[in-house]
């Protein structure tokens, strides 16, 4: 009895770990990603141009030097330990250029985001995006499970 117990747990486990990674797919382009949408919107990396907008909740934490985001609209400014700053409330625009060692995140909707640099954006929810590829533009849909795109501009 504890033998068969084993073997149907083992059975769930590896089953659970194949799931996730066929929900976790990684996709690669060549420097750039727009999308809209709702849901959760996440860019980490150096930021050579980051323009978003929509109204949430956002967070922005600047890892490297300091660089100075230029923040437009509504919400509550908040700073949090570890160099995370919280706009709570958020409706408006977030934009930053040439900044290293970045994150992004933005729990919303009406969201729309263009960026361009190196590093991984993950997008969660409902909408379209489009990204860059040594073939050309490449359109899809947003994976309520959420999905990860490589980014790398050189």
């Amino acid at each position: 009895m504890k033998k068969k117990l084993f073997v149907v747990l083992a059975l769930l486990l590896v089953g659970l770990a194949a799931a996730t990674a066929v929900s976790a797919d990684v996709i690669s382009g060549i420097g750039w990603l727009e999308a809209r949408g709702s849901g959760a919107v996440r860019v980490d990396g150096y930021v050579k141009n980051l323009h978003i907008k929509g109204s949430g909740v956002l967070y922005y934490r600047d890892g490297g030097e300091e660089d100075v985001a230029e923040v437009t609209g509504y919400g509550r400014e908040i700073e949090l330990p570890n160099g995370w700053v919280k706009y709570e409330g958020f409706r408006g625009t977030f934009n930053l250029k040439d900044a290293d060692q970045t994150t992004v995140v933005l729990y919303g909707r009406d969201i729309g985001l263009q960026v361009s640099g190196r590093g991984t954006v993950w997008l969660k929810g409902y909408g379209t995006y489009r990204y860059g590829t040594p073939e050309g533009a490449v359109s899809g849909n947003w994976s309520p499970d959420g999905q990860t795109f490589n980014i790398d501009s050189e």
